[in-house]
């Protein structure tokens, strides 16, 4: 597979509005394409992409998130009906990874689940594991969803 070479986009508009208006083969001429006044509607960005000759090989991302509550209960939300309180996804990229999704990733946290909408949610325990490894995110989740398990319960120090 030959590398994939680096061009610049001219860009505006998100979501539904998103829009590629052109593509430079340098950011020199991308900045040189968007210098001067524009409507008031058209905020133009740069932005990098890589252009390939061929599919480049896809990578996968997987994802394991809970939120247990101080009773060691998983907490659900309020604000999305059919909310488990505990996700598990797994989803395939094409291309490079530009988001750091390869590296394992590992967020473990307390916070006030309480919000101005709604001050019934308790405090509760945040644990996301990610990275490009399914098999490692799922015993790395295991192995800390289990050690916080025990800690609420009072097993551990």
């Amino acid at each position: 597979m030959s590398k994939p070479v680096k061009v610049w986009a001219v860009s505006s508009g998100s979501y539904s509005s998103y829009m590629v208006h052109a593509l430079f083969t340098t950011k020199k001429a991308a900045k040189a394409a968007i210098a001067g006044e524009w409507g008031p509607s058209f905020y133009p960005e740069i932005e990098k992409f890589d252009l390939y000759e061929e599919a480049p090989p896809p990578y996968v991302e997987r994802r394991m998130e809970c939120r247990v509550g101080l009773d060691g209960r998983l907490v659900t939300s309020v604000f999305w009906d059919g909310d488990p309180g505990e996700w598990d996804s797994t989803h395939r990229y094409l291309g490079i990874d530009t988001g750091y999704h390869h590296d394992l990733r590992i967020e473990e946290d307390h916070r006030e689940a309480r919000s101005a909408h709604d001050w019934s949610l308790p405090e509760l325990y945040h644990l996301v594991v990610s990275g490009n490894d399914p098999e490692q995110v799922a015993k790395v989740y295991g192995e800390h969803k289990a050690a916080l398990m025990a800690r609420l319960a009072g097993l551990t120090v």
